[in-house]
């Protein structure tokens, strides 16, 4: 199992894990009424004011930052690490989650003056079970 092989599958994934993310802070950010953060995306839509305007923006945003920015200098990456991390160790969901809380852990150091909150603690857990799902159907890791 070459990961060049595997490239497209990860890369799949890559967009998979960006959709359901976004989803999830959509969702959590709504039920939670959390306030907006620059690096959130949250800040593009507001649920009171919603608009087809306001959903292009949000699906330009999504596209050209979420996909295509952020996806390929980052999220990709991850998942490539993630699969040798997972081709070594095996797909299990405690590797999954440890891996994005630790990210996680990361991101809130940089951008959000170490203030953890539960809906994105929550955000993590989901999104980890989701990898280990992902992992197991697509690259066929039991």
């Amino acid at each position: 199992m070459k990961i060049i092989e595997k490239l497209p599958k990860i890369f799949l994934m890559t967009i998979g894990f960006i959709v359901i993310k976004n989803i999830l802070q959509i969702f959590f950010g709504v039920v939670s009424n959390s306030p907006s953060r620059p690096f959130d995306n949250l800040n593009i839509i507001n649920i009171l004011n919603f608009s087809n305007d306001s959903f292009l923006i949000y699906i330009t945003y999504f596209f050209l930052y979420e996909i295509i920015i952020f996806g390929a200098t980052f999220y990709f990456w991850m998942y490539l690490l993630l699969f040798v991390i997972i081709k070594k160790f095996g797909n299990k969901i405690s590797i999954q989650i440890l891996y994005l809380l630790i990210l996680y852990c990361l991101a809130i150091q940089i951008f959000n003056d170490n203030k953890i909150e539960f809906y994105s603690i929550l955000i993590v857990f989901l999104l980890g079970f989701s990898n280990w799902m992902m992992f197991k159907k697509w690259m066929k890791f039991a």
